[in-house]
């Protein structure tokens, strides 16, 4: 079994920055994710392609009101294609820093697929090979959840 400093699960923002922050100290680390790509939600759905169709938004705007203050005509109407294209290549360039070949470069092992505890120390992964952490960092983000109301 092969043992590591510290064991994170999930390498979205907060567990990347763990797993980095750790290797970069000298620690043996261990990275589990269960999808194909690192970064998470927040690279993939959330923070990065939301920031950037509202930046992109904002410039058109931004044009439109300089145009009517200065007396321009504005013809055309935003391109969402444009505007999707602008979000992928934002997505690109973050995923860059977030790839598998730079955590590996740092020294960190990556593990693909879901973990679980054995006991306190050892996560086993897909029902498969299992691996020992003195710490282990539970980073696998969140989802909403609506308590039923009584009544």
């Amino acid at each position: 079994m092969n043992k590591y400093d510290l064991i994170v699960i999930g390498a979205g923002a907060g567990g990347l920055t763990v797993a980095a922050g750790a290797a970069s100290l000298g620690a043996s680390v261990a990275l589990i994710e269960k999808n194909s790509e690192l970064g998470g939600d927040c690279l993939h759905y959330g923070c990065v392609p939301s920031k950037a169709l509202i930046t992109a938004a904002k410039e058109v705007h931004q044009a439109q009101k300089a145009a009517r203050e200065f007396g321009l005509t504005f013809e055309g109407s935003p391109s969402i294609v444009q505007a999707m294209n602008r979000v992928r290549e934002s997505i690109s360039d973050i995923q860059h820093h977030d790839s598998k070949d730079r955590f590996t470069k740092l020294g960190v092992k990556i593990y693909s697929g879901k973990g679980s505890f054995v006991d306190s120390h050892v996560i086993q992964i897909d029902e498969g090979e299992k691996i020992y952490g003195k710490r282990i960092v539970i980073a696998t983000g969140s989802r909403p959840n609506i308590p039923q109301q009584k009544g």
